[in-house]
């Protein structure tokens, strides 16, 4: 979406495994991120054609890799909050607030089970509470275009990854 609103960013889906299409993607990304659009990115993978407006939802994923959250609070207040949770896998500054990341050790298609994880972590930890597996979040290297928005940037990240069973 661009900065005032105005218009719809066109979407783009990269096909999976295929590198070149993804730095070409990440490069215009970056460009129109300059131009004053955000950019986000979907955590699932989703199916394809989707088309060039559509981000896809529930019934366009089959698979997700991570679980998330999205924390309206800074990353120092993030790592005093993250008691009684695994540690996450990356710590994001969003360019204003915070992003957790949980990478799994493999691809989940038990989606249901992943969104009740979600709302587990945002209830938890005082998340964005609406966050599902279809949820889009700002991509790290981009700029955060909201007032008082900076650089979107992996503040820090540690090689643990999960199962769903770690989150009971």
């Amino acid at each position: 979406v661009h900065h005032g609103g105005r218009a719809q960013a066109p979407s783009r889906h990269i096909p999976h495994g295929d590198v070149n299409a993804l730095d070409e993607a990440l490069s215009a990304l970056t460009q129109t991120n300059t131009l004053g659009w955000h950019a986000y990115i979907g955590i699932a993978p989703r199916v394809s054609p989707l088309g060039r407006r559509r981000r896809g939802g529930r019934a366009d994923i089959t698979q997700i890799g991570a679980l998330f959250a999205d924390l309206d609070y800074p990353v120092q207040e993030a790592q005093r909050r993250i008691k009684g949770v695994p540690a996450p896998s990356l710590f994001v500054h969003s360019g204003r607030n915070t992003h957790l990341y949980w990478l799994l050790r493999d691809l989940t298609t038990d989606l249901d089970h992943v969104r009740r994880v979600l709302r587990g972590l945002a209830a938890w930890l005082g998340g964005d509470p609406h966050m599902t597996p279809s949820a889009s979040l700002r991509l790290p290297g981009t700029f955060n275009l909201k007032p008082g928005g900076g650089l979107c940037r992996i503040v820090s990240t540690r090689p643990a990854r999960y199962t769903l069973a770690d989150f009971a």
